[in-house]
């Protein structure tokens, strides 16, 4: 049977892996446009398990929350060959909220290395929200460092 956290948890990794692919998808190969989404039947991140998927996540909310600045984390998962990496390229602030630009890389085995470049922005709630490339960063995060 499945708690009501767990279940909390699953809404939230399928939402950030829909982001995720949605944002491969317009930033891949130049290509702004939904209505050829074919190259996506190889992306690595299609190719994950179960465990994969919570790795993944649970990495990438680490990273966010702890990560400084120029530094990345890295995952594996030796039962699958699965792995990626989180790089946290800077951090600001945006409509007072905190926000960290990334660059996610991820692997499955036997697909090439899939990166794209994100910002996430921390919601009151505490939540990270992956900010649509439509709505790119207002602040230049170089005048408007974000306070940890």
């Amino acid at each position: 049977m499945t708690t009501a956290p767990d279940r909390t948890r699953q809404r939230i990794v399928t939402r950030l892996l829909v982001a995720a692919v949605w944002l491969a998808a317009v930033t891949s190969s130049g290509i702004a446009s939904g209505s050829n989404l074919g190259f996506l039947k190889d992306a690595p991140i299609t190719r994950f398990t179960g465990p994969d998927l919570e790795m993944f996540q649970s990495n990438l909310t680490a990273a966010l929350e702890q990560n400084a600045d120029g530094s990345t984390r890295r995952w594996e998962n030796p039962n699958t060959g699965s792995s990626g990496q989180i790089a946290v390229i800077n951090s600001f602030t945006q409509d007072s909220k905190r926000c960290r630009r990334t660059r996610i890389g991820n692997r499955a085995r036997g697909y090439a290395e899939a990166k794209t470049d994100a910002v996430f922005c921390q919601e009151s709630d505490g939540q990270w929200k992956l900010l649509p490339p439509s709505k790119p960063p207002t602040a230049d995060p170089v005048d408007k460092p974000a306070n940890k």
